[in-house]
């Protein structure tokens, strides 16, 4: 009995920043370039040189950063630490090796990647939706299959069989 793992979402505030001075990023935001802030972002910097979050894609980031607002406001950080607006909130994905000839390579697709307009935290939320292709199952067969081999393996008494399903 062995379970494959065809892909992996990872998201949450990952705490990367953009290496720029307040200053700058909010004079970048003004006309909406993107694709400067992105050219210094460190999560994308750390990525390109394999340091972290290897094969993970992530959609584009074409929507002004997620993190540090005064709460209850669209203005970002007046306090005193004037913390750099940057992407920290995130969601990345990981699908299988697409040179792997099976037929589960493509079985994920980002169609959307934004943040949302709530104004009661200093971070905005991050959202992406997906399109998943999967495989109906007939569950019933299954657990029959699994119970047949737990019947017939030597017990464990420390352990018991547990079950765990994540959807997103």
């Amino acid at each position: 009995y062995q379970r494959r793992v065809h892909g992996c979402l990872w998201m949450g505030d990952l705490n990367y920043r953009v290496d720029l001075t307040y200053e700058e990023v909010i004079e970048k935001l003004k006309v909406n370039d993107y694709e400067s802030l992105r050219q210094k972002d460190q999560l994308m910097r750390c990525k390109k040189e394999g340091i972290c979050f290897p094969d993970f894609d992530e959609g584009l980031l074409n929507f002004h950063p997620s993190f540090k607002y005064d709460i209850g406001t669209q203005v970002y950080d007046t306090s005193a630490k004037h913390r750099i607006p940057s992407w920290t909130d995130r969601v990345l994905f990981k699908v299988k090796d697409p040179n792997e000839s099976d037929s589960f390579s493509n079985w994920l697709q980002q169609t959307a990647y934004r943040r949302y307009e709530i104004l009661t935290s200093d971070h905005r939320p991050v959202g992406a939706t997906f399109e998943a292709r999967v495989l109906k199952s007939d569950l019933e067969s299954a657990d029959k299959v699994v119970e047949k081999l737990l019947s017939e393996a030597k017990p464990k008494p420390a352990y018991e069989r547990t079950q765990c399903f994540c959807a997103v």
